[in-house]
């Protein structure tokens, strides 16, 4: 808990009961009797509300009835607070409030304030109330402003609780309907030992007749060996590719060319990479109804380092202000793992807040890895912006396709295909049909437009 926040008037703060003594003496001295019963209550009277408003706040424990939740924007989240006063004293009126942060994901509908009237000593009240999810992002519920004071308002203390337990809430990228044909054709096509989808002989599915043309290797001998006619096993179908996607948030850097340097100079095409983590969320949970496992890929986040020789001393000063130290760790998560499910994904993208500081890949972990990522996909706004350039030989060498906003400055040969996100968005008016393009690239040598 934080140092309480003294928010009496003037009447009830340090300096009334003193002032109030000062004065009673005074009156006294010149001989002013009833000024000095007048100034007597008015001491007695502030040192009280001084006294109940640090006091009243004492005591106060919440907690929050609501568990880690994950939502897409539009939905509404219910939630819970307890409040006891684990206390003799009774409280006139007691109000929480909710913290209010900038941009915040979620907002809540029934306002940020709650006040209680008259709470006994050990008693337990409730506020129910909820959240509405407005855009994509993370919102943790770990603490609450509590005030509390007198009955007359003057003297008031607020604190700050911290839950027992605490709540994180997870806001999706917004989802829209995609289409998963160009992916599941790449693992079709896939140059492996075999193609598309293959049988698990370890995951005996069913048996049936044996017909002509069926594999000895298939045929049950141990049903053939009892006496029974030819039987067929039929095993599960595997499919032995997976999708992994990596997210290049440096091409979606605003940058002044003329303080390219200065951290408050950077900012962030947001609308292209909300729309990227859309399309990329939907993705996710389409392709996993297909069965098909994905993985992703963020980069690390590091703050700017100036070459401060550059700058005079007013200029470095001006410098060091503007500048934000932030370094985030990047996160790999392989396909097919536990904490790479639908849901794990779409929280990490909505834990995603960029805000233009410098991002690259581990090289080496990816290298590491090589052999378990499957399809690779690199996302960028567009094929000129993409910043990751020392990832090109590798990406080469797996066969990446590059899914961009924007297709302006692609140079051939860069990547296998390039594909526009607006190209497997459902519904898209504009949007050829991607297997034709495909083939009619194949024939021509060229990339897709």
């Amino acid at each position: 808990m934080k140092d309480r926040k003294n928010r009496s008037s003037i009447f009830a703060s340090k300096v009334a009961a003193p002032i109030s003594l000062l004065l009673l003496f005074l009156s006294i001295y010149l001989g002013l009797y009833q000024l000095s019963v007048f100034f007597f209550l008015l001491m007695c009277l502030a040192g009280l509300t001084a006294v109940w408003g640090q006091k009243s706040v004492k005591g106060l424990i919440l907690d929050v009835e609501a568990a880690d939740y994950g939502e897409y924007p539009g939905a509404e989240i219910p939630i819970c607070l307890h409040l006891q006063n684990n206390k003799l004293l009774p409280l006139f009126w007691c109000r929480l409030l909710l913290p209010e942060t900038e941009d915040s994901p979620l907002l809540p509908l029934h306002g940020y304030r709650k006040t209680f009237r008259w709470i006994y000593g050990r008693e337990e009240l409730s506020w129910h109330t909820a959240f509405l999810t407005v855009h994509r992002g993370v919102y943790r519920l770990d603490h609450i402003m509590a005030e509390s004071g007198d009955g007359f308002g003057l003297g008031v203390c607020q604190k700050e609780l911290r839950f027992r337990q605490g709540a994180l809430f997870h806001v999706y990228p917004e989802s829209q309907p995609v289409r998963t044909d160009y992916f599941l054709r790449q693992i079709y096509e896939a140059d492996a030992a075999s193609r598309g989808f293959y049988e698990d002989q370890t995951l005996l599915k069913s048996i049936r007749n044996y017909q002509s043309g069926d594999s000895y290797k298939k045929i049950n001998w141990r049903i053939y060996a009892r006496g029974q006619q030819l039987q067929t096993n039929v095993y599960e179908n595997i499919q032995p590719r997976s999708s992994f996607f990596l997210l290049d948030l440096a091409s979606y850097q605003k940058i002044d060319e003329e303080t390219t340097l200065i951290r408050e100079a950077v900012s962030v095409y947001k609308t292209e990479l909300e729309e990227m983590l859309s399309v990329l969320g939907s993705l996710f949970i389409a392709l996993e109804e297909e069965d098909m496992h994905c993985g992703l890929c963020l980069p690390e986040q590091h703050s700017y380092r100036l070459d401060l020789k550059r700058f005079t001393q007013s200029e470095k000063r001006t410098a060091r202000e503007k500048i934000i130290g932030r370094d985030l760790p990047g996160r790999l998560l392989l396909a097919g793992q536990p904490e790479s499910e639908g849901i794990a994904l779409l929280s990490a993208l909505a834990e995603i807040d960029y805000r233009g500081e410098y991002a690259y890949f581990d090289r080496a972990e990816l290298a590491r890895h090589k052999g378990m990522l499957g399809r690779v996909y690199l996302l960028a706004r567009n094929p000129q912006a993409v910043s990751c350039t020392d990832l090109l030989p590798l990406l080469q060498d797996m066969n990446a396709v590059l899914l961009c906003n924007e297709e302006t400055g692609y140079e051939d040969g860069s990547y296998e295909h390039v594909l526009r996100i607006d190209q497997i968005k459902a519904g898209h008016g504009k949007r050829m049909d991607i297997d034709k393009q495909v083939e009619s690239d194949r024939e021509e040598g060229g990339d897709i437009r």
